[in-house]
């Protein structure tokens, strides 16, 4: 079944700042709001740049540090891929995951983070110029 990208300038954003005071780590939240009435999963794509944007250009982001949460506060897996192929994170690649409402894309500054690793869920393919997503499970 071919899923289009969700497009996050569609679908609509809302950003939420958390910042802690002193020492500790400043954290950024990104909401996308996904609408779902199958209730099945759909893929959710995000660009670096539109995130990057989202976020703040003047934050300095620990990419490693990004979690994906579902609309109850549990983590979701999510993968990162390399759209322009270049083999580095760049503004073009994307952040793809499964999500059956909003989502919470969450990240911090922490020189610490450790990078999750997840099983990639599905493939992009460029059909007619537009980047469609397929699940690797066929669902």
């Amino acid at each position: 079944m071919k899923h289009k990208r969700i497009s996050v300038l569609i679908i609509g954003l809302a950003l939420l700042l958390t910042t802690f005071a002193g020492a500790q780590a400043a954290t950024r939240e990104l909401v996308i709001t996904v609408p779902n009435t199958t209730g099945q999963p759909v893929p959710v794509a995000i660009s670096f740049d539109d995130l990057r944007t989202a976020i703040g250009l003047d934050f300095p982001a620990n990419w490693d540090s990004i979690r994906v949460y579902n609309a109850s506060g549990q983590v979701i897996p999510y993968q990162i891929d390399d759209i322009d192929l270049s083999g580095s994170l760049s503004g073009a690649d994307e952040l793809s995951c499964l999500a059956t409402g909003n989502i919470t894309i969450k990240l911090n500054d922490e020189d610490e983070a450790i990078k999750p690793r997840y099983a990639n869920a599905f493939t992009i393919e460029k059909e007619n110029g537009i980047d469609v997503i397929r699940t690797l499970d066929a669902n």
